[in-house]
C-alpha cells in the first residue's frame, strides 16, 4: 500500500507545535489560585520604580494576579482570632473575626488574603519555614475547612517537610515571584515549539511554491492515470486515422488500374 502525503497532511504537525506553544506562552496553566506559573511583574524591579519595599510590591503583584482584594481594608479587615473573642470587640486592627474563632498562639493573626475557601499569604523571603503565624494559618484552615496557599520567590528555599504540612490543608507552597535573570522552562519550550512550527510551515509552503513554479505536472497518481488514458485514446484515434488513409490510397490505386485495363480493351476493339 502506497501512502501519498500532500502539504495539507504535512502541515498538521507544525500547526500543532504552534498551538502548544501559544498555550505555554499564555502562562495560565498552573494549578494554583492565580492560574499562573509565575508573577506578572518582577517585584524587585517594580520596587525600584515605586520606592516601596520588595515584599510590599510582591503583595501588590499577588493581589493583581489573584483578583482578590488585599486583606488590609479599614472596613473589611478579616483576622483569625483566638478563642474568647467571639463575644467581644475584634482585637487589635481586626474588623471581623473569622467564624468560628480557633485556639491559636496569638490574640489574632492577619493573612494577606482570605476567602470562604482560602487562606493566602505572600512570603518574599530567601528561606521559608513554618513559624507561629503559619502554624496559626494551618490550625484555622483545619478548623474552618480552608486551604492554605503560600506564595514565595522563585528561588526561595523550603524543605519537603514544610511543603507537606501546607499541602495537608489542600493548598501548597508556590515558587511564584520572579527574580532578575529568571527564565521559565515552559516559556523556553513554548518559544522553541513556536520556532519549529513556524519553520516547518515556511518550508512546506516554500516547497509547494517551488513545485508549482518549476514542476507544474500533477503529482496525484489518479491524475497521472487519467493523463495516460487520454494519451492512449489519442494514439488509438491516430491509428484509426492512418488506417482510413491507407484504405483510401489503396482504393485510388485500384481505380487507376481499372481505368487502364478498360482503356486497353477499348483500344483493342478499335484495331479490330
Amino acid at each position: 500500500m502506497t501512502l501519498y502525503l500532500n502539504w495539507r497532511t504535512l502541515i498538521i504537525l507544525p500547526l500543532a507545535c504552534i498551538a502548544v506553544a501559544f498555550v505555554l506562552l499564555l502562562n495560565f496553566t498552573a494549578p494554583n489560585p492565580t492560574g499562573r506559573r509565575y508573577s506578572s511583574v518582577i517585584p524587585s524591579q517594580q520596587a525600584v520604580i515605586t520606592g516601596k519595599q520588595d515584599w510590599r510590591e510582591a503583595e501588590i503583584v499577588l493581589e493583581h494576579d489573584l483578583g482578590i482584594p488585599f486583606n488590609d481594608s479599614a472596613d473589611t479587615r478579616q483576622c483569625i482570632c483566638n478563642v474568647g473573642s467571639e463575644n467581644g470587640t475584634p482585637p487589635g486592627r481586626c474588623n471581623v473575626c473569622l467564624v468560628p474563632p480557633v485556639r491559636i498562639s496569638q490574640n489574632y493573626t492577619l493573612p494577606d488574603f482570605v476567602t470562604k475557601d482560602l487562606i493566602i499569604d505572600s512570603k518574599y523571603v530567601a528561606t521559608f519555614s513554618i513559624d507561629a503565624q503559619i502554624e496559626d494559618f494551618i490550625t484555622a484552615a483545619q478548623e474552618t475547612n480552608r486551604e492554605v496557599w503560600i506564595f514565595v520567590r522563585i528561588n526561595t528555599n523550603f524543605s519537603p517537610a514544610t511543603q507537606s504540612r501546607i499541602q495537608a490543608t489542600g493548598g501548597d507552597i508556590i515558587p511564584y515571584f520572579v527574580v532578575d535573570s529568571y527564565s521559565d522552562p515552559l516559556d523556553q519550550l513554548g518559544k522553541f515549539l513556536l520556532i519549529v512550527g513556524g519553520t516547518g510551515i515556511a518550508l512546506i509552503l516554500g516547497w509547494e511554491a517551488w513545485r508549482w513554479l518549476y514542476n507544474p505536472s500533477p503529482d496525484d497518481p489518479h491524475e497521472d492515470v487519467d493523463a495516460l488514458d487520454t494519451i492512449d485514446t489519442i494514439d488509438t484515434v491516430d491509428d484509426a486515422t492512418d488506417t482510413v488513409d491507407e484504405t483510401e490510397a489503396f482504393m485510388r490505386r485500384v481505380e487507376r488500374l481499372s481505368r487502364k485495363e478498360i482503356k486497353k480493351r477499348d483500344d483493342s476493339n478499335k484495331k479490330r
